[in-house]
Order: structure tokens, then C-alpha cells, then sequence
């Protein structure tokens, strides 16, 4: 069967589930795990095959137009410096600093590019999958969160040599604001005594930690240059995406090259060099179809680090953006729902992983159309209630409901009704 999803209004999903009044149309509204099984025209205990932790899943596809979006990181700044306050961004520079960055970062995302190695290589091109947002703060002077920190102790980057504290998570620990709930980016200089070394690597440098970031070097450009350092700031992010270095064969894709890691082009062996995100390269402007893939996973995964980061903006319902389906369709992908399902006469929709309904939601399926619960999970996200399944019989043409599996049905109203007549 062919795939076939859009987006329409109210007034014509309306006109799709209830073309006319008559006292034979009978609702039937499933809250429940137990109402699901009840209700069944088939039920089995053993799932269909489905993987929905499948990479290739999450990738975009014209028939998921509905269910694919952007996800957005929300992000804290840390200033940390030593009581003289001297060595890095403060006051309304921070501020400044934090926003350009990170509309640099942003800008670079837009337009994914298509991967340079192999050379000749084909591979398709797909948007990645997130952006950033500095967070709001109604008890910061500037309105948001950037925070500037003292502590002599923990205040520099040190790259190299023994008091080398890159990996050490200490800074973190101490001054990470709402940690588990927003990106904290620390944005460091390097120690003023190693600098002066002529053996010390002063350059942009960045490493991910659970859910922060260091990166070193910030003063070293202007705050309108701060491009400069906005690959290095997605680099690192997509480490807490779940993204691994690409240039070695231990990333988990098949569709990343090994190569030499050459930062820029050069005789020999750098003739061409990368330009993945991934990689170390002075492009850093690319990421493969399994990079996206594996973002966008996690990205909708409930163990993941980054999902507990993400700006909510699936949680209200949007009655402009609902879910239509009028043949067939498998949710073979976890997904965030913006509006209600609707199954049109005729129709089939699949669902065989993780999904969320906003607040008051419905998944609608209209007499002669079909929804097939494939050891599923279907929920609310935000702490609120949806509206269950209401399947539409009109005299002998009934909604058809079957269940596979283990499936699992929370967060619904409880005041609804098990069935009504009209």
C-alpha cells in the first residue's frame, strides 16, 4: 500500500468523520490499557516486528512530513573567571557573547552540507535536527541566564601539562545552574601561566560532560567574530546528541569514512579533507544520514541526556496541525504530536512506538478505517491529559482496533465516558 499523510484543518477532518448527523453513529472512547484489550476486534500477545531504536527510522520521509521538527536545546551560560575579574566576558558583553554565539551556531545548522569524503560519494543530504535558545530568567538582571562565576581555583581551561583539567567535570559540578534540565555551556579562557608557555596549545578547544560543555578561548575574538567558535560549539554538542568523533570507524555509521583527520587541506594525504561536524576540520559543516538519524533518536528517546534539555513546545495542543491520515501510514519512530490523529474511512495507521499526545488530544478513527496498536506507548509528555481513541461506527461500517503486543495507554482524561451515541 502506498504512504499518504497531510495536514488539514478542523473543519475538513469534520467533514471526514461526520459527513451527517444520524442516530446510528455510536463513539466509542478508549482511556485505558484494558479498554484497548476489551475493545480489540484483534488482540495478540506478541508484537510485530519493529525496531524503533532503527537509526533510518527518524530519518526524514515525505509521508512523517506532519511528525518531523525541530527540536530546540535549552542553554545556560557560565562565565567563570578568578577574583579579578579580568580574564573574561562580563556584564552586558557576556550577555552579548552568549546570544551571538549562539545565533552563529544556529546559522550553521541550517543548511546541512553534503559530505566532502568519500570523494564522489552520493550520500543524501538531511536537516539537522536541532537549534538552541538562550534560556529566559526572571531572576537574572539581564532577563537571561548568563552567569558570571569567581572561583581561583576552578576558573581556567588547562588543555595541557600536569595540571591538565579538560576531562575534569569539577567546574560543572560546582556551578552548573538547573544541571539535567538546560545545556550549561562554559564558556573558559585558558590559565594565563600556561598561555605563556611557548609549549601550551592555546587554541579553541571544547569538550562534552553528561550534559555541559567547556569551551576555551572565548576572549580570543571579538564578540561579532564568535563565529569563529561556533563550530567548535556544535561539535561539541552533537557529542551530547549522542555523536561520537567520525574520522576512525568506532562512530557506529557505516556512511563515515576513515581518513586522517586533517584540519585543513594540505599534500598527500589532506589533498581533500572532511567537513563533518564530527570530525576535526576547519569546516566542521556536515553530518551523514546515520548522524542525523541518531541525533533525531535521541533527540525523541525518554533515556536520552539531551531529550531532558529540549524546550517543551509540544505540549498545548494545535488544532492547525493535525495528524491526517487517509491510507496508510506506520509510525515506526517515537514522535511528538503537535495535534489530534485523525484515521479517514479507508485508511490505516500503524503504531509501534513511542508517542506523544499534547493536552486534550484525540486520536479520531473514523468508520472503515483501521488503528492497529503494535505494542505502542501512548502518553503525555508534559504532565497533563489527552483525550484517548474514540473510534466511529455508523450502522454496519465500523472503526477497526487491534493490538499487538504489549501496549501501553496513560495520561488520558479521567473523565471520559467508555462510549456515547448521537
Amino acid at each position: 500500500m502506498s504512504n499518504n499523510i497531510q495536514l488539514a484543518g478542523p473543519i475538513i477532518a469534520i467533514v471526514l468523520l461526520l459527513t451527517s448527523c444520524s442516530r446510528s453513529l455510536v463513539t466509542q472512547v478508549v482511556t485505558t490499557t484494558d479498554e484497548a484489550a476489551n475493545l480489540a476486534n484483534r488482540s495478540v500477545d506478541t508484537k510485530q516486528p519493529c525496531d524503533c531504536q532503527d537509526y533510518e527510522h527518524y530519518l526524514p520521509r515525505a509521508e512523517l512530513a506532519a511528525v518531523q521538527d525541530i527540536k530546540i536545546v535549552r542553554t545556560a551560560f557560565i562565565f567563570p573567571d578568578d577574583s579579578t575579574s579580568a580574564h573574561n566576558w562580563s556584564g552586558h558583553d557576556a550577555v552579548e557573547y552568549a546570544k551571538h554565539l549562539l545565533y552563529y551556531g544556529n546559522e550553521k545548522m541550517k543548511k546541512n552540507r553534503p559530505m566532502l569524503l568519500p570523494v564522489g560519494n552520493t550520500l543524501p543530504v538531511y536537516p539537522i535536527p536541532w537549534r538552541y535558545q538562550l534560556a529566559a530568567s526572571d531572576t537574572v538582571s539581564s532577563g537571561y541566564e548568563v552567569y558570571e562565576v569567581i572561583d581561583d581555583q576552578l576558573a581556567y581551561f588547562v588543555s595541557t601539562g600536569k595540571d591538565k583539567n579538560n576531562y575534569d567535570g569539577a567546574v560543572i559540578r560546582k556551578h552548573a545552574k538547573s544541571k539535567g534540565e538546560q545545556l550549561n555551556i562554559f564558556a573558559m579562557v585558558h590559565h594565563p601561566d600556561s598561555v605563556s608557555s611557548t609549549t601550551y596549545n592555546d587554541n579553541q578547544v571544547g569538550i562534552a560532560l553528561g550534559s555541559a560543555i567547556k569551551i576555551a578561548d572565548v576572549t580570543s575574538t571579538s564578540i561579532v567574530e564568535s563565529w569563529k567558535l561556533a563550530t567548535l560549539l556544535n561539535h561539541e554538542v552533537g557529542h551530547v546528541m549522542g555523536l561520537r568523533h567520525s574520522w576512525n570507524l568506532s562512530d557506529g555509521c557505516d556512511d563515515t569514512p576513515s581518513h586522517p583527520n586533517c584540519f585543513q587541506e594540505g599534500p598527500g594525504k589532506c589533498k581533500v579533507i572532511s567537513n563533518n561536524m564530527m570530525d576535526y576540520n576547519r569546516i566542521q559543516a556536515a553530518l551523514t544520514p546515520c548522524q542525523v538519524g541518531i541525533a533525531t533518536y535521541n533527540l525523541h528517546s525518554e533515556r536520552s541526556t539531551i531529550r531532558k534539555l529540549l524546550v517543551k513546545d509540544w505540549c498545548d495542543i494545535d488544532h492547525s496541525k493535525p495528524l491526517l491520515v487517509t491510507d496508510s501510514l506506520h509510525l515506526d519512530r517515537a514522535v511528538d504530536l503537535k495535534g489530534n490523529i485523525i484515521v479517514s474511512a479507508g485508511a490505516v495507521l500503524k503504531i509501534s512506538c513511542r508517542v506523544h499526545m499534547p493536552a486534550s488530544a484525540k486520536i479520531m478513527v473514523a468508520a472503515g478505517g483501521k488503528l492497529i496498536l503494535n505494542g505502542c506507548k501512548l502518553h503525555n509528555d508534559c504532565g497533563e491529559q489527552w483525550g484517548g481513541i474514540e473510534l466511529i461506527h455508523k450502522g454496519n461500517k465500523k472503526a477497526v482496533l487491534e493490538s499487538y503486543g504489549r501496549v501501553t495507554i496513560s495520561d488520558t482524561a479521567s473523565d471520559q465516558l467508555p462510549q456515547h451515541k448521537t
